[in-house]
């Protein structure tokens, strides 16, 4: 299904995520002008976490989900299985910070990050053009947009 623009954003923020957590995982293909080590990965991904990731976060559950929540029984348990998500995430970026040795950290934020992106990707957002009409995704889009400046 075609992405609505109220979600175009956060897609966007998807792609790079994607990136991100493909690059970071044991064994993975240099990506050029990416950390190859496993300490330079860390360091990027504290620095991704803090800079771009983190903000996202925010957004969905500051922004989105407040929008979304009571429209639909199945979007409810969507909205709790990202939140859920968001904070398995959390906790793997906080062991990052406390890890001298953090290649398994590394992996495991790969894992989830890649997992949790389809799933909304693939599920909650498909979830949410089909709940909310035209007019409905275009509010939500003014909330996003209203918040983001």
């Amino acid at each position: 299904m075609k992405r609505h623009n109220s979600l175009i954003k956060l897609s966007k923020d998807h792609h790079q995520g994607l990136i991100v957590a493909q690059f970071v995982k044991r064994n993975a293909p240099a990506y050029h002008g990416l950390p190859t080590d496993t300490e330079g990965k860390r360091k990027y991904i504290l620095a991704f976490w803090k800079d771009d990731l983190q903000n996202h976060f925010r957004e969905e559950e500051n922004i989105l989900i407040p929008a979304l929540t009571g429209a639909d029984e199945m979007l409810d348990r969507l909205n709790n299985r990202v939140i859920g998500e968001h904070r398995l995430i959390e906790q793997i970026i906080d062991e990052l910070k406390q890890s001298k040795d953090s290649e398994d950290e590394l992996d495991r934020f790969g894992t989830a990050l890649n997992d949790h992106i389809r799933f909304e990707e693939r599920e909650w957002f498909e979830r949410i053009q089909e709940t909310f009409s035209t007019d409905g995704l275009n509010k939500i889009e003014e909330k996003l947009t209203s918040a983001s400046h």
